[in-house]
């Protein structure tokens, strides 16, 4: 005898988001697609969760330039915080206290992919912090370069006014609807 819930599928979380993204790409909506996992997938509660951090189309559609824009002074940042402790090498400064700086880049190369493909709301609250990290770190470089620290400052702060801006868009308040239930007794007709 088969167990209960023998041949659903098993849906990790990026099965969930990609399948949710392909479908909402060629136009069904959420509530469809909902409908159709809630079939394979044994928690709806953990499903619903999953969907509701999916972008809607329209939604990645009006944050498209912002997100770009981000990308790029992303991209500007983790080069410019990779070259300068090379420079700083190079030139003999010492550079023990600016460890922070390509960790930082490097953080912001890998983030960068998933900022390009919009797929939720979450890592941009990741780029927002490790851009309070580069704020904090661009501080230090007061002490031999002014401008150079407020440059980094100002990039930092850039990009995170602008992830916060785009994860508070991408937001979304998605719920599933229930599906209609008969509240009436067999038999009984309300008027």
């Amino acid at each position: 005898m088969p167990e209960d819930g023998a041949g659903r599928d098993f849906l990790r979380d990026k099965d969930i988001f990609r399948i949710t993204r392909d479908a909402l790409d060629k136009g069904r909506t959420k509530q469809e697609v909902y409908d159709e996992l809630s079939r394979r997938c044994d928690s709806k509660e953990y499903l619903a969760q999953i969907m509701s951090r999916v972008p809607e189309v329209e939604t990645r559609a009006k944050c498209r330039a912002a997100n770009k824009a981000l990308g790029v002074l992303m991209n500007v940042a983790c080069s410019l915080n990779l070259v300068l402790p090379l420079l700083c090498l190079i030139k003999g400064r010492d550079y023990r206290l600016r460890v922070l700086d390509p960790i930082v880049a490097l953080m912001f190369f890998v983030l960068t992919f998933d900022v390009y493909r919009m797929n939720n709301d979450r890592i941009y609250a990741a780029i927002g912090v490790l851009s309070f990290m580069g704020i904090l770190g661009a501080t230090r470089l007061f002490q031999d370069q002014v401008l150079w620290g407020l440059a980094n400052i100002f990039l930092f702060a850039t990009i995170g006014g602008l992830s916060l801006h785009i994860g508070g868009r991408l937001r979304s308040d998605w719920a599933p609807a229930a599906p209609a239930e008969d509240d009436r007794k067999p038999g009984t007709q309300q008027t």
